[in-house]
């Protein structure tokens, strides 16, 4: 029991501590990145992702599209397509209602 006082006691006394007056600054190692803040950088990389992700998506309609064009009749092969093609317009509708709320989130932090 007495450790534990102890241990408490030694806890909630709380010392003063004095940062040192001395300030230490970084440089950028990256030129292009000047005069740049951090949001902005992540918004970028964000930004570049959903396109990226964008891309794939149109990639996905134009291969659904292929497979439903070359699929002569075979009702599974139709299915298959129209199957990614859902999915990826759901992928694409997830895509914009993220870009959507980037641009909210960053236009509130700016």
């Amino acid at each position: 029991m007495k450790t534990i006082f102890f241990l408490l006691i030694f806890f909630l006394i709380a010392f003063p501590v004095f940062a040192a007056d001395e300030t230490v600054t970084f440089d950028n190692p990256v030129p292009s990145l000047q005069n740049k803040s951090v949001t902005d950088i992540v918004g970028k990389v964000i930004k570049t992702g959903l396109g990226i992700v964008g891309s794939i998506a149109l990639v996905l309609f134009i291969f659904a599209g292929f497979v439903w064009m070359t699929a002569q009749g075979n009702s599974g092969k139709i299915q298959s397509s129209l199957k990614i093609m859902q999915w990826t317009a759901i992928g694409l509708a997830i895509i914009f209602f993220s870009y959507a709320m980037l641009k909210f989130v960053f236009g509130i932090i700016k």
